[in-house]
Formats: C-alpha cells, structure tokens, sequence
C-alpha cells in the first residue's frame, strides 16, 4: 500500500458540487451528473477516476497493481452504503474518500470476483488506509512477497493482511506469487537470477517511490524499496561471512 498524498479534486467535481449546493440539492455520489466547462459537457465520474489515477501513479489504492482509466473502479474509503445509511450522502461526493482501485478480474470468458483488494473488502470499514501518511510504515513487505504488520499487536494492519480475512487480504496467495515474481525480476529476490549490486539497489530504492503527479509508477513500488532493504541485509552478511574466512587464522 502506497500513502496518496495528492488530494486536490478534478475542476469538474469542484464545478458539480458548487452547482448542487447552490441548488440546495442532496449531494450523493449516486447523483453524479455532466457539468459544462467552457460550452463543453464533461463526465465528473470519468474526471474522478482520471485524476485518481494520476494522483495514484496509475497504480491500485491497495494492492499497488498497475490500473488504467478502463481498468478500474471507483472505491470509497469510507462505503458508500454506510454513507447513506446513516443519513451523510455527501461524504461519499468528498474526494478525500475516494480512489481508484483494481477491478473485478476476468476468468476465461466470465467475469469472475476478485478474491482480494477492493472487491472482497465489500462494505466493510478499513482501519488503515493508503490516506493515512503512516500506512507505507505500517506495513512491511518481504522479499518473499509476502506483508506483514510492522507491529505485532498493530489489529487494522493485521486485518488487511489475513488471506482468508474480511478486508483486502493482502497476503492472498495470487497477490504474493505476483510480488515475489517482481521483486525477483527487479533482482532484489533471494532467487534472483541477476541480483543487483548495492550501488544499483540502493539507487533502485530512491527511484521506484520518486513521483509526480501525471507519472506511471512501478507496479508494488513499495514492495520493491522494502525488498532492497532485504536485498541490501543479505549482501553485507555475504561480505562479513566471506571477510570472517579470508582473515580466518590458518591451523
């Protein structure tokens, strides 16, 4: 999970909202409809998910998978139907409880659901999310490919991670056969075939979390600069274990 930090809403929710409030209309994502930005109709839910995604690196607000405007659906931190069950429509027209996530997947020919991520989480509150500045810290990914909670008495981290669990199952089976297949191409894996140099690692960290806002990030970028850590671990314990022998008194 990767910690959003550009929270600036796209012109046309703006223009919507201030026409619904002047209106004295409920505001209600349900309700999203075209607003005119010089003499032109613009689709506020597609402008949504276009700036969601380059507030996200194009990558998913949970699972860090590589996501595109056709490829993904509009999520709320905070459901949707909680919103409107407890009387506050307008929390789910607020950009700060929305992102973009990773869709259903397709099965063959039918469209199957996602075991993981946004889709198996339903309607269930997340107690850590990647709004929070700490969520990159809270959680902490392996070279194996698999999270852990950084903490171990840390509940909402740990109930992201549970695979058989009732959020986002972050440690589902596909999730981490998928991350420990990037961490070992990247050559931060403990089978990598090509391990990458420290100077190459430790270079490889600072690039793969550098962003801007409109740039495609690197697909479990956060996953990747963990990995290095990892990475970085194993090479000095190779470089004393090989310094040990070579000073090692000869009998």
């Amino acid at each position: 999970m990767r910690y959003i930090s550009e929270n600036q809403p796209p012109p046309e929710l703006i223009l919507w909202l201030r026409e619904q409030r002047k209106a004295g209309v409920n505001l209600r994502y349900d309700d999203l409809s075209p607003v005119e930005i010089n003499s032109e109709q613009r689709d506020v839910r597609k402008a949504i998910v276009e700036q969601r995604l380059k507030d996200q690196g194009y990558l998913c607000a949970y699972t860090m998978l590589r996501i595109e405007a056709d490829s993904c659906h509009v999520e709320h931190i905070y459901p949707r139907t909680l919103s409107y069950a407890e009387g506050d429509p307008e929390k789910t027209v607020e950009y700060t409880n929305i992102v973009a996530c990773y869709p259903f997947e397709e099965t063959g020919n039918k469209r199957g659901k996602c075991p993981f991520g946004a889709v198996a989480r339903e309607s269930n509150i997340l107690g850590l999310h990647p709004l929070d500045p700490n969520c990159q810290k809270r959680l902490r990914y392996q070279s194996n490919g698999r999270v852990l909670a950084t903490r171990a008495d840390d509940w909402d981290a740990i109930k992201l991670i549970d695979p058989a669990g009732q959020l986002l199952r972050l440690n589902h089976p596909k999730l981490v056969k998928w991350r420990k297949s990037s961490i070992n191409e990247a050559g931060l894996g403990i089978k990598s075939s090509s391990p990458l140099s420290e100077a190459s690692a430790t270079r490889l960290k600072t690039e793969v979390l550098q962003f801007k806002a409109g740039e495609k990030l690197k697909p479990f970028c956060v996953a990747l600069a963990h990995a290095v850590d990892d990475h970085l671990r194993r090479l000095k314990k190779r470089r004393d274990i090989k310094r040990h022998l070579q000073t090692k008194p000869k009998r």
